[in-house]
């Protein structure tokens, strides 16, 4: 009589378990929320770890409509269950993405009075449903516009009611996408990029170097700019930025090194050189033929009116 074989299976190690805790973590954040959320299927200890990933990314083009924003909201109760068990878990990156869903302004609220936490470095809110919806674009909390550890502030269609307060120090990345006509930048940037089609005034008062990256290119409605302690690091950086507004009139430059000036409608034009020594000269070239007021604060040793 033959005897039977007996077949022993051996069961793969389950390695992905072992990964230390930040190591998954370091994973998940990469991926949409929805995502992660799947990848807890991998593994058992993977359950609950989406509870306590650094970066929450909801996009309603990946959720049915009418189940995204139940899916944000458990989201947010999980992750804050996750935040009481580990009190060392924070939130450093949230992107929202709302293209095809009517949004209730109180839900979008406490999204973002949730997320506006000390440690958040990253706010990215892209909000094109809300033109076909709303008479206007949803307003920002104004804790979002006072955390000092926000170093990336991404805003598309939403609303800056009170902009008096904003103390964000640790800013480096700025981009606006809104019906924005006013805007006064305060600090020492390294990027500046505004997408405001409707921006009639910009403000920026820098502090010289390092030198700024400055993309404006969306803003054709400019009348009036302003620039304090503006640090170009290469010929015709201003030249190229004022050169894309066809309808500035008014323009005053303040800081160490002055520029040549070169525009064909400017009509006002503010020029002033900081220096500690008063006796320093420069030379600048003008090129604006239909200039009528000139005003400057600073020794000029030549200058020449194109």
């Amino acid at each position: 009589m033959a005897k039977k074989r007996r077949i022993v299976k051996i069961r793969a190690p389950d390695l992905i378990s072992k990964l230390p805790d930040h190591v998954i973590h370091y994973i998940l954040s990469f991926l949409p929320t929805i995502d992660a959320v799947r990848m807890s299927l991998l593994s058992r200890r993977w359950r609950r770890m989406w509870y306590s990933i650094p970066a929450l990314k909801f996009d309603d083009y990946q959720i049915k409509e009418e189940l995204f924003f139940n899916f944000v909201e458990q989201c947010m109760k999980h992750h804050q269950m996750g935040m009481q068990v580990n009190t060392t878990s924070v939130i450093t990156r949230f992107e929202l993405r709302i293209s095809r869903c009517r949004v209730d302004s109180s839900q979008v609220d406490r999204w973002l009075s949730f997320v506006a936490q000390p440690h958040l470095k990253e706010l990215d809110v892209k909000m094109h449903a809300l033109c076909s919806w709303s008479e206007s674009p949803h307003c920002l909390p104004q804790v979002a516009l006072t955390l000092t550890s926000l170093t990336i502030l991404n805003l598309d269609y939403m609303k800056l009611e009170d902009c008096s307060h904003v103390n964000l120090p640790c800013l480096k990345s700025m981009s606006l996408t809104s019906s924005l006509k006013f805007l006064h930048i305060d600090g020492g940037w390294e990027r500046i990029q505004v997408e405001a089609i409707n921006l009639e005034s910009l403000v920026y008062i820098g502090y010289g170097e390092p030198p700024c990256d400055f993309d404006l290119a969306s803003c054709k409605q400019l009348t009036h700019l302003s620039m304090t302690g503006a640090y170009f690091d290469c010929d015709g950086g201003f030249e190229n930025i004022i050169s894309g507004f066809p309808l500035l009139e008014s323009l005053t430059v303040k800081g160490y090194d002055l520029v040549d000036i070169r525009h064909q409608y400017l009509k006002v034009l503010v020029l002033e050189k900081y220096s500690e020594l008063s006796e320093v000269k420069c030379e600048i070239s003008i090129d604006a033929p239909n200039l009528v007021s000139f005003g400057y604060n600073v020794m000029i040793n030549c200058y020449k009116l194109l």
